[in-house]
């Protein structure tokens, strides 16, 4: 189990910051489902272990492709300058989170995700530019569905352990 949280988490981090973003993306997908299923058949007679192992895997494929789905909200051009910043420091401390999990780190990085959401909404507001709407409509499901995840793998973070961290 703790090989296996060790891989979610260096992937995870790597997703964030990755230049070939939706390949990783793939890849991760595929590898986190394989070794998900070998994980669940090894721990078939401890149901305790496999469901903690599969809410990891699980909650870590959300993030995941949260991940995927704001990186891609934030590629191409039409967006804000403020907002492209903002995008890619929440991606930074996404990956500053994941190396130390901790509530503490989960939290902080949520409340980012969502102070994005509210300025790309705001932004919404302030524009008649469809593209520009489109775009930024990505960027608040993206980044709300972040924040979401987010908070549910802090909920999977006990006395101090986390389901990231082996």
């Amino acid at each position: 189990m703790p090989c296996f949280r060790r891989q979610i988490v260096t992937h995870l981090r790597y997703l964030a910051v990755a230049g070939d973003w939706p390949q990783a993306l793939q890849c991760y997908q595929r590898a986190l489902c394989a070794q998900l299923s070998e994980m669940l058949v090894r721990f078939k007679d401890h149901p305790a272990a496999a469901r903690d192992c599969f809410a990891t895997g699980v909650t870590a494929l959300s993030v995941a492709q949260a991940i995927g789905r704001l990186r891609e909200a934030m590629s191409g051009g039409a967006l804000p300058n403020a907002i492209s910043s903002a995008g890619l420091r929440l991606l930074q401390q996404v990956g500053r989170a994941l190396r130390h999990a901790s509530k503490a780190k989960f939290t902080k990085t949520a409340w980012v995700a969502r102070a994005l959401r509210s300025r790309a909404l705001e932004a919404m507001r302030n524009t008649v530019a469809p593209q520009e709407i489109e775009k930024l409509t990505r960027v608040v499901v993206a980044s709300e569905t972040l924040r979401c995840d987010l908070m549910t793998a802090r909920m999977l973070i006990h006395g101090g352990r986390s389901a990231f961290r082996s």
